[in-house]
């Protein structure tokens, strides 16, 4: 026993001062996770889903969610066995500590660095604080970096990892593709084949297709069955003409200028709004290429190919492209700096930079400080504001509605958010006639309605002896807005009260959801 306290001794000692820092990424975050942080619908629907369904019927949900299983499978046990709502924001900013931590202890970068890159907007905030699967990105991204440099030796790890990447996001099954292209072709050409080597291809080749082919099929038929993730519309254009041609061109560019102004602001902030700013990344970015071409085509075009299947997603799908999702193309870069500098021996063969060299590093140091001012305007947004209206109409419900209130919901997905706050309350979505708490992401479920169809389908399916609330979000697609006047006829008839609960619009960042609560009288 003594020599295990000497051990720890000798290695907090030798250590002290990556543990340090460590410690404070992970004192800051979990501060801004259990204290300040509303968890809005996304959130909420992982650990419904988990809570809610068994395995078996987790898989089948998952081509409504498109999404791959790995993170409600990570949060089922918990969710279970009962734990408190926030055990989610736990795990992930758990997770989160094991990435900070490896990143410290592992990349071949400087500590300070390093220290610049924990406190970008993703790693100080958006997945350590916001609990959903891409939490898991950043510790999968850095495990293929551990291993990259040593995938022939273990062939075994390094497809684990990968394998691991491709279940946290379909964003990353660019990235994964050409890994594991590259990798195998590698393997089969260029690396020395004796039974031993075989033995391990073998088995890594039937660990990557058998894990990718049951991806594929769990998620299979996503792009049918989901009604918000559809093919975008630019897919269906049609060329007959050069006139056709040319307006098809103008549209993408249009559409993909605007994702990549997206994916700088969701970076960098709103400087990433800047045209000037636009012009000097797009620069930087050609050098880069450039650079990456002349000292390794492979990782050029893993760049290349990891960047360009992100930007088809976010062209193709109507999913939205938010910040954390534009923080996954920022870990991209950082993982292609990692084996670059392990892959040119830099560090080991200490060679001086050369004038080119400094400029770049100088630059990349630059980013890095722009992604920190970034940072530290999402947490202080955070701890002024809240994230979503959901924690707090949860306490109004809980503390001023009947226990049998049964809540009717006019636009499903956003009160969906408020459900795991709260204990024994029913919540009915009037899309789909039927009581819920996770979201099926069909066109039953999800869509608009107008408060007419609403009252109707209360009185078809309800006496009026129930305590029935209308809780109604304040969606800028959905019905607040433009079904105002109807809201207020039927308060003039004595059917819905004047709002007891009104969400503060201005203090809420995620807008949708606002609430308001009106009583129903039938």
């Amino acid at each position: 026993m003594e020599k295990k306290i000497m051990l720890i001794k000798k290695y907090i000692k030798e250590n002290k001062k990556d543990l340090i820092i460590i410690l404070i990424y992970a004192i800051i975050t979990f501060i801004v996770t259990i204290f300040f942080h509303e968890k809005w619908r996304d959130e909420a629907q992982a650990w419904l889903l988990a809570r809610d369904l068994n395995p078996i019927e987790l898989l089948k949900q998952m081509k409504y969610e498109g999404h791959p299983p790995l993170w409600h499978l990570i949060l089922m046990p918990f969710a279970k066995l009962g734990f408190p709502y926030i055990t989610m924001n736990i795990i992930s900013w758990f997770i989160m500590c094991i990435s900070a931590g490896l990143l410290i202890k592992k990349a071949p970068f400087k500590t300070t660095t390093s220290i610049l890159i924990l406190l970008s907007s993703g790693f100080i905030y958006l997945y350590p604080v916001i609990s959903r699967s891409y939490c898991l990105i950043p510790l999968a991204i850095i495990l293929v970096a551990i291993y990259y440099p040593k995938r022939n030796e273990e062939k075994i790890k390094y497809t684990l990892s990968v394998l691991l990447l491709a279940y946290t996001h379909i964003c990353m099954w660019g990235l994964v593709g050409i890994l594991f292209l590259f990798f195998f072709l590698e393997q089969i050409f260029y690396t020395k084949q004796d039974k031993k080597n075989i033995k391990y291809i073998i088995i890594a080749l039937i660990i990557a297709t058998v894990g990718l082919a049951c991806l594929i099929v769990i998620l299979l038929g996503s792009m049918k069955t989901n009604d918000v993730v559809s093919v975008s519309n630019i897919a269906h254009l049609r060329i007959h003409s050069i006139n056709q041609l040319m307006k098809l061109i103008k549209i993408y560019y249009k559409y993909i200028i605007g994702i990549l102004e997206l994916i700088e602001i969701g970076i960098f902030g709103q400087i990433g709004n800047d045209v000037g700013f636009n012009l000097v990344c797009f620069i930087i970015m050609i050098l880069f290429l450039i650079r990456e071409f002349r000292k390794n085509k492979e990782h050029a075009i893993i760049l290349i190919t990891s960047c360009v299947w992100q930007i088809g997603i976010y062209l193709y799908t109507n999913s939205g492209l938010s910040s954390i999702k534009a923080n996954t193309m920022f870990l991209i870069f950082i993982f292609i700096a990692w084996i670059d500098l392990i892959e040119n021996n830099i560090i080991e063969k200490n060679l001086q930079n050369t004038k080119y060299e400094k400029i770049s590093i100088s630059i990349c140091i630059f980013s890095l400080i722009l992604t920190n001012i970034c940072g530290l305007t999402c947490i202080l947004e955070e701890i002024d504001n809240y994230y979503s209206d959901s924690k707090q109409i949860a306490k109004f419900i809980e503390k001023n509605l009947e226990e049998n209130a049964i809540l009717i919901c006019t636009n499903g997905p956003d009160p969906s958010s408020i459900i795991p706050y709260t204990k024994n309350k029913k919540f009915w979505n009037a899309k789909s006639s039927d009581y819920y708490t996770y979201m099926v992401w069909d066109k039953k479920s999800n869509g608009e309605i107008t408060i007419d169809e609403v009252m109707q389908k209360v009185k078809d399916n309800f006496t009026g002896k129930e305590p029935l609330y209308l809780i109604e979000s304040d969606e800028e697609a959905g019905v607040t807005y433009q079904n105002s006047s109807d809201i207020v006829r039927y308060q003039e008839q004595g059917i819905l009260s004047q709002e007891l609960y009104v969400s503060d619009i201005i203090k809420t960042i995620h807008k949708e959801e606002t609430f308001k609560i009106y009583k129903i009288n039938l």
